[in-house]
């Protein structure tokens, strides 16, 4: 279950994370990326949520930089860097994305960023990855 990104004035999109884990319960959006020693450069973390509302974001006890993607009906409203221990960010949305830091560099507000929850096998772990062998 790749995340694509499609630039605003343009119809090609490019894949920016091929192994997604989707933040569906509480407890998953809740911890987020905190306490994870390592994030794979293909990860993404993927929070749909089912109305938008003001949505934020910290990194207590997220120990990498990580680039977080506010959305709104899959277009971008706000980017953000994050510092390890020291950042905070709020926007209404309805889906937020979490990523390396440098994975979003290339975003941008009004912006394309889609998901789908089906994989090609059809399936997805536990956990929410795609748990389907390259």
């Amino acid at each position: 279950m790749p995340i694509h990104h499609t630039p605003q004035h343009s119809t090609e999109s490019e894949t920016i994370a091929t192994s997604v884990e989707i933040g569906d319960t509480l407890l998953k959006q809740t911890r987020g990326l905190m306490f994870r020693q390592e994030i794979p450069d293909d990860y993404g973390f993927v929070m749909p949520f089912s109305k938008a509302k003001i949505r934020g974001v910290h990194t207590a006890f997220v120990f990498k930089p990580i680039d977080v993607v506010w959305t709104l009906d899959e277009t971008v409203v706000k980017v953000k860097r994050f510092n390890p221990f020291r950042t905070v960010g709020f926007k209404k949305s309805d889906c937020i994305t979490e990523l390396p830091a440098g994975a979003a560099e290339d975003i941008t507000v009004g912006d394309s960023l889609s998901y789908s929850t089906e994989t090609e096998g059809g399936e997805l772990d536990s956990n929410g990855v795609d748990s389907e062998d390259p």
